[in-house]
């Protein structure tokens, strides 16, 4: 069910997003949510390798750090029946203190249509933190990927750093991924040489 819902919230891909994406924009979309400081978030980019290459990346809690900027630690600290409990900590600013959540994953692969992870927090320094990173293939041996978030720590965040998490981590966090998918799929091409 908080698949579906998170699904559903996620910004569609429109023909003006489509050529963004091709053109190697990383595409954001902010919808604001009632009773709540923080936006959700979405943000979209194409990735150079096919999902099943980039799915290793963002399926796997531990190598969270990989693609998300200021993430201290991230591992997994319990897994049953298709789901996983992730603990990751992010270091914040001085002065703020680091966050830390522990929240409750589970995978839905459909190869040729979707690779999701989706996420919903069970306790930590947040009153919600939900979300997903999806991955469909674009048609041409290439990835749509979308991660999605709506994140409300219980400590109130400055408006200013609240924009810059946003409008300048969530685009590196994107590059980042594409970066790591590159690295992935050029060692994968080496060792089958």
């Amino acid at each position: 069910m908080l698949a579906l819902a998170l699904v559903l919230a996620a910004a569609p891909l429109v023909d003006v997003e489509a050529e963004r994406l091709a053109r190697g924009e990383v595409v954001l979309h902010f919808a604001e949510v009632p009773g709540s400081d923080y936006p959700v978030a979405t943000a979209r980019v194409l990735v150079d390798a096919p999902p099943s290459r980039v799915w290793p990346i963002v399926a796997d809690c531990e190598r969270t750090g990989e693609v998300m900027p200021d993430v201290a630690t991230a591992a997994v600290v319990a897994e049953r029946g298709g789901t996983s409990r992730c603990t990751v900590v992010v270091d914040l600013p001085f002065p703020l203190g680091d966050l830390t959540s522990v929240t409750r994953a589970a995978l839905d692969v459909r190869p040729g249509q979707h690779w999701q992870r989706s996420w919903r927090l069970v306790t930590g320094d947040f009153t919600v933190n939900e979300g997903f990173w999806r991955l469909e293939p674009s048609g041409d041996g290439r990835t749509i990927a979308t991660y999605h978030i709506d994140v409300r720590p219980k400590t109130p965040l400055p408006a200013w750093l609240v924009s810059f998490i946003q409008r300048a981590k969530l685009p590196e966090m994107m590059q980042r991924l594409r970066r790591a998918a590159l690295v992935r799929q050029t060692t994968l091409s080496a060792v089958a040489r």
